[in-house]
């Protein structure tokens, strides 16, 4: 897919079309550029992109353009409850779309597209790291410290999402 920050479609003919899919298109900004421009009679189906931003796109756009649905950045934990001596598995990245369609198996942004990590305690920052996507996704392992709550977020192109870790038992010492 287009990896990029803005593209132009205009006339050749009296019906002229496009269609632009499962592409990341980031750096946008609705407040001082079209990003996607149709001119004249153009036609633009820009379904299911990830714009950078779970937002809707339509701020981007000038001309008959169609971009419903885009697609969305989250994460999820599995377990999201767990003794101090077992492990959770975070996955972030874009596998859904804004109509809640799940598109695992689809490559939605190109692989290897860095998805950051950020794991936190009581407010405090215990590690970071960032993780290449494969077919959208990322996933980290975390093992707890301590017992509580963690929070976990997961940030591409500077939009962030986070999940939550519950863990239970004695603190290892």
């Amino acid at each position: 897919g287009l990896v990029g920050s803005e593209m132009c479609i205009r006339d050749r003919s009296p019906c002229s079309s496009a269609k632009v899919e499962f592409s990341r298109i980031n750096n946008c900004d609705s407040n001082h550029n079209t990003v996607v421009y149709a001119g004249g009679f153009s036609t633009i189906t820009a379904e299911n992109n990830w714009w950078g931003s779970n937002n809707n796109p339509s701020g981007y756009f000038y001309g008959n353009i169609d971009a419903e649905p885009w697609l969305v950045f989250s994460s999820e934990t599995f377990p999201c409850a767990i003794n101090i001596t077992e492990t959770s598995t975070v996955i972030a990245g874009v596998y859904s779309n804004s109509d809640g369609l799940d598109l695992r198996g689809t490559t939605c942004i190109p692989d290897e597209t860095l998805i950051s990590f950020s794991i936190s305690k009581d407010g405090r920052t215990l590690s970071s790291q960032n993780v290449a996507s494969v077919s959208g996704v990322s996933e980290i392992t975390f093992s707890p410290e301590s017992s509580g709550n963690y929070n976990i977020c997961s940030l591409l192109d500077g939009e962030a999402v986070n999940t939550e870790v519950k863990v239970f038992g004695d603190d290892l010492s």
